[in-house]
């Protein structure tokens, strides 16, 4: 379950009005946050996401079923009182039903155009597109088993020169498709189902500039492996099982509210100056999740929803919100030897992250992280290095670090809100004692009690203080 909050409010002083008003010291979980936030927003609210699941309007052409013995596609079009038109291939010989009137039924041979005009004449009143009003026509593809390898939307035809973009369902029963080219942006597609192994490598634009639905749930998602510029303007929420993604990229989804990618191992990138409130909702595998560069860099994601399921966790988190500017909460799940360097490294707006577990590389783990607050129990035991972990963390007042687990030099430069209290704890409680193995260093130089702490606790563990 992910967090909404109005556009006006900012999320840590939303945090600190809760902290105040339940009386909590430490780090809020997703479900204390869904159950405190909208009193105190004053509008954001805990997300039902079963409630944005769009459902197929029983106003719609009911779809046949499915002949077991074949290649079949169903395809709903919404036909204007000015009429439309469509025109696609496949790839093997097929047969198209065309849904008019007069059940009008074309073969024709392997990459062959087939088209049709679809008129207020040859189109029965019978169904209709709740959104549009339009009547809608039902087109039946259908071709030897294990055939249709390869669809394409025609365009640019000389008789046909527009897209076909009156198309509002695809239901597709195949063996093995590779290929939709990505004309499928100028459609209207609001219903998408593929069975089978569906493999679109050209799946780029779905949802694209002309779709009219708002909440979108896609189904059978799980063998694809590009979903680049998924989106449109009017989109509030998709959901998507991106078992085999390894990218996603947001496009111009000004009006997202919730963004749900099931067992997602891939990088999340927005374009074109989106403006977004992301909730990935990343499920956590009980053999380790890969969550390398998931939200880096140009990402719009501001929190991040982890499903914590029975035994899952993280096994690597390097940069994986590296630079990402936007980046505010981070809640609580678990990392297990996991490569955590450079995780949070800039996140200039990242106030609260409950990260926990071992790491094996603390290196710029939250480097100028300038607006970190709290941070999750961390184990250093076996981390490779930490150099600049806490570089400029000028907000942070106090570590989170398990007892004597620090062996690696590390820095805590610039830590302007420690005291001396702090530091003397960090060289008690958390620095490893070294005593007759090499030498490390940590770096002081700036932090905030800096020039009063007691050095000496360090060097008795064989420590080199620089401040």
């Amino acid at each position: 379950m992910g967090i909404v909050t109005t556009d006006d409010k900012n999320y840590k002083d939303i945090a600190e009005a809760i902290r105040v008003k339940t009386g909590k010291t430490d780090l809020l979980l997703p479900s204390e946050m869904a159950g405190e936030i909208s009193g105190i927003t004053g509008g954001g609210e805990s997300v039902d996401y079963s409630s944005f699941a769009w459902k197929r309007p029983s106003t719609w052409i009911p779809l046949p079923e499915h002949d077991t013995a074949k290649d079949e596609i169903f395809m709903v079009m919404s036909v204007p009182d000015e009429g439309s038109f469509y025109a696609f291939t496949v790839n093997t010989p097929f047969t198209v039903s065309w849904g008019d009137v007069d059940n009008t039924v074309q073969s024709f041979a392997a990459n062959e155009i087939a088209k049709f005009e679809f008129t207020v004449d040859n189109v029965a009143e019978t169904y209709f597109d709740e959104l549009s009003k339009e009547r809608q026509s039902l087109i039946k593809i259908q071709a030897d088993k294990g055939s249709i390898t390869e669809i394409y939307f025609a365009k640019d035809d000389e008789l046909y020169p527009d897209y076909p973009k009156n198309i509002i369902e695809i239901v597709m029963y195949l063996v093995s498709c590779n290929t939709i080219n990505d004309n499928i942006k100028h459609t209207r597609l609001i219903s998408y189902i593929a069975y089978g192994y569906v493999t679109f490598t050209s799946y780029r634009y779905v949802l694209g500039y002309l779709s009219e639905l708002e909440n979108i749930k896609l189904e059978h998602t799980e063998n694809i492996t590009d979903f680049s510029y998924v989106g449109n303007q009017k989109i509030r929420l998709i959901e998507l099982d991106c078992t085999s993604c390894t990218a996603f990229n947001a496009y111009a989804m000004y009006q997202l509210s919730a963004l749900i990618l099931k067992n997602f191992k891939g990088i999340i990138k927005t374009a074109y100056d989106t403006h977004l409130f992301l909730y990935p909702d990343i499920w956590l595998s009980e053999n380790g999740s890969d969550l390398n560069g998931l939200c880096s860099f140009g990402s719009g994601v501001k929190y991040l929803v982890i499903n914590n399921i029975e035994n899952g966790y993280a096994n690597n988190i390097k940069e994986i919100a590296r630079e990402n500017a936007y980046i505010e909460y981070i809640p609580y799940f678990k990392v297990i030897n996991a490569n955590a360097s450079r995780a949070f490294d800039r996140c200039s707006n990242l106030v609260y992250c409950n990260v926990t577990g071992d790491i094996t590389a603390g290196n710029r783990i939250f480097a100028e992280c300038i607006n970190l607050k709290e941070h999750g129990l961390l184990d250093f035991t076996n981390s490779a290095g930490n150099n600049d972990a806490f570089l400029n963390c000028k907000s942070l007042k106090k570590v989170n670090i398990v007892e004597n687990s620090i062996n690696k030099s590390i820095s805590f430069q610039n830590c302007i809100s420690f005291t001396t209290e702090e530091l003397n704890r960090i060289f008690t409680e958390c620095l490893a004692d070294l005593t007759g193995q090499d030498a490390q260093t940590i770096t002081i130089t700036g932090a905030g009690g800096a020039s009063e702490c007691d050095v000496s606790i360090a060097q008795s563990k064989n420590w080199t203080v620089v401040r």
